[in-house]
């Protein structure tokens, strides 16, 4: 088996903290309102399994403890699963705006990588990593730059006369004229 020579380790907790804050902050409220809700179930369920009254003469306690265990059960499980799919839902759409930036990344990086200049990335309002967009977006204006640059000096040597100069430095500079074009 394969040693390792470099562990990974955290150096830093918070990577994007803004992003890792307000995940953390909805997990946390949804926490909160579902222990707030299971804490209403069980007072609710006890009040009305004892049938607003709080004498055992006609109920054996058995019965009492039984209806409450049921109860509870059932309304306690409803409401962790409704908790489930509120989480999952909420998670799914946060997470949109995580996943939405770095699908275009990748997609304008195959781009750049086919020989093509893309349009400027595009986030939408709510999204993560504008300041990553913002990066892209002057890296690309700085292709298009010199892409622009490059056909224009391409351009300019095609309109040396190539008849007076010696063969290897026509053929020099028809290999230079072509590298240009692919740029």
């Amino acid at each position: 088996m394969p040693q390792y020579q470099h562990k990974r380790q955290i150096k830093t907790l918070l990577i994007d903290p803004q992003m890792q804050k307000e995940y953390t902050l909805l997990l946390v409220v949804l926490i909160i309102v579902a222990a707030i809700v299971i804490s209403f179930i069980v007072n609710w369920t006890i009040r009305e399994s004892m049938g607003g009254a709080y004498r055992l003469g006609k109920v054996s306690p058995y019965e009492v403890m039984s209806t409450i265990n049921y109860l509870l059960t059932v309304r306690i499980t409803i409401t962790l699963l409704v908790t489930i799919f509120v989480a999952g839902f909420l998670s799914i759409k946060f997470l949109h705006r995580v996943g939405g930036p770095i699908y275009r990344f990748r997609i304008t990086l195959k781009q750049i990588n086919n020989g093509q200049i893309p349009n400027d990335v595009h986030l939408r309002r709510n999204d993560f990593y504008k300041d990553v967009a913002d990066e892209m977006n002057k890296v690309l204006a700085l292709l298009r730059n010199k892409h622009e640059n490059a056909g224009k000096l391409a351009a300019e040597l095609e309109r040396i006369p190539k008849a007076n100069l010696p063969p290897d430095v026509s053929q020099n500079l028809s290999q230079m004229i072509t590298e240009l074009k692919k740029i």
